[in-house]
């Protein structure tokens, strides 16, 4: 049998939690409300999961540098200093920079 009490333990109350939400406070709360700190979680969420995957992008680019460094010593340099974020007047994407990159690795192996 469906039950307001049951719906709001098992359902809205952990949920809110979940969000942030103080327990005291839930109770002064509609679901509208309780719902916009619902997006916010979620978009928070969706931020802290795209920076972990850049963060693993960006490792990944550091083994790929320091194994061509090892592999071809004489042709291939380890970066001098960190790849940063965000570098002054530069608005290119990760990706775009990475393609650059590997386009300017591959013409040191082109004999032209």
């Amino acid at each position: 049998m469906f039950s307001y009490r049951d719906t709001i333990y098992d359902v809205w109350l952990p949920a809110a939690l979940r969000f942030g939400i103080p327990y005291g406070d839930f109770w002064s709360m509609n679901p509208r409300i309780i719902m916009i700190y619902q997006e916010e979680y979620i978009r928070r969420e969706k931020k802290e999961a795209d920076m972990l995957d850049y963060a693993a992008w960006l490792n990944g680019l550091y083994i790929v540098n320091a194994i061509q460094a090892a592999l071809f010593p004489k042709k291939a340099k380890y970066a001098r200093h960190a790849f940063s974020l965000k570098e002054e007047g530069e608005t290119m994407s990760p990706e775009d920079k990475f393609k650059e990159w590997i386009a300017a690795f591959n013409k040191k192996f082109d004999k032209a």
